[in-house]
């Protein structure tokens, strides 16, 4: 009886180890290529080189914070990155001013109306997504491919395929302090590694004291 027991704790330890590992096997590889990076150059496990890293991803640690809830309620979303790119480029456009013509004058929206602009175009693409998935009946991977494809398109359509640069501003237009949201650095950590460890906080929150 003892030794049936034991044999039965040891084979569920080693399914748990099992599923640890491949639960993990992101974080692990993770690990791997740090470890193996950390060896090949003396430089690469530096505090400078971590908030460069870093700062590089938190653009797309908060598309992956938003996908987090799309996919535990088992959908899916194409189209972030698209979303993304035409939000951008809507800011780009306002920041170097919006021709009025019939009045005969150009609006330059300070910054802080710009995130809010460019924040609530992708919401609006977000909101596209959600009446064809729920209103609809559209697959999740039907409708936001359709999505990235048209927000794609009408991003492309609205630069050219080019880039849109001189987003610095101007003192006298009150436009100014874009870079400094995506170069500057509150106690020698960039501003958007500040911004992503608040949403994770939140969005941690959120999912651990609610339904």
């Amino acid at each position: 009886m003892t030794t049936t027991t034991t044999a039965i704790r040891k084979n569920r330890k080693q399914f748990s180890i099992a599923k640890l590992l491949l639960e993990g096997r992101a974080f692990l590889a993770l690990v791997l290529i740090i470890v193996v990076f950390s060896l090949l150059s003396p430089n690469y496990l530096t505090w400078g080189n971590l908030l460069i890293m870093t700062s590089h991803v938190a653009i797309y640690a908060l598309l992956g914070l938003g996908m987090l809830l799309v996919i535990l309620n088992g959908g899916i979303d194409l189209s972030v990155g698209s979303t993304l790119a035409i939000s951008a480029v809507f800011a780009g456009f306002m920041l170097r001013g919006v021709p009025l013509d019939l009045f005969g004058v150009t609006i330059y929206p300070s910054v802080p109306v710009t995130v809010l602009i460019a924040c609530g175009i992708g919401a609006l693409a977000g909101l596209l997504n959600g009446i064809l998935v729920a209103k609809f009946k559209i697959a999740p991977f039907v409708a936001t491919l359709g999505t990235l494809y048209a927000v794609r398109g009408f991003a492309l359509l609205m630069t050219g395929g080019l880039t849109i640069n001189n987003l610095s501003g101007r003192e006298e237009l009150g436009n100014t302090g874009f870079e400094w949201i995506g170069f500057n650095r509150i106690f020698g950590i960039p501003i958007g590694v500040l911004v992503m460890i608040v949403v994770a906080l939140v969005l941690g929150l959120v999912l651990g004291r609610s339904k």
